[in-house]
């Protein structure tokens, strides 16, 4: 019987940190994590009484395409690749 594993969990600035470097967008902040939470495509945990932690795995899976024409670069395209 093997152990179940521990999931890992990570601060909000190394969250964006990965999703920027795994990205064509580099100018995310930490909004758009809340926006993914919201979109059920992360999951995260309360740290403290003003902190969230989010899921590492979800994280990794998360890539931001640019969308549109130049003058429309605020449209993104967020893709979960699978597990």
């Amino acid at each position: 019987m093997s152990k179940p594993r521990m999931e890992e969990w990570i601060s909000s600035s190394s969250a964006i940190a990965i999703i920027n470097a795994n990205s064509e967008r580099t100018d995310l902040t930490t909004q758009y994590l809340y926006l993914l939470v919201k979109a059920n495509r992360l999951e995260r945990r309360p740290f403290d009484k003003h902190t969230f932690e989010y899921k590492k795995s979800d994280v990794l899976r998360i890539q931001v395409k640019k969308r549109g024409k130049k003058e429309d670069n605020h449209v993104l395209s967020t893709t979960v690749k699978p597990e």
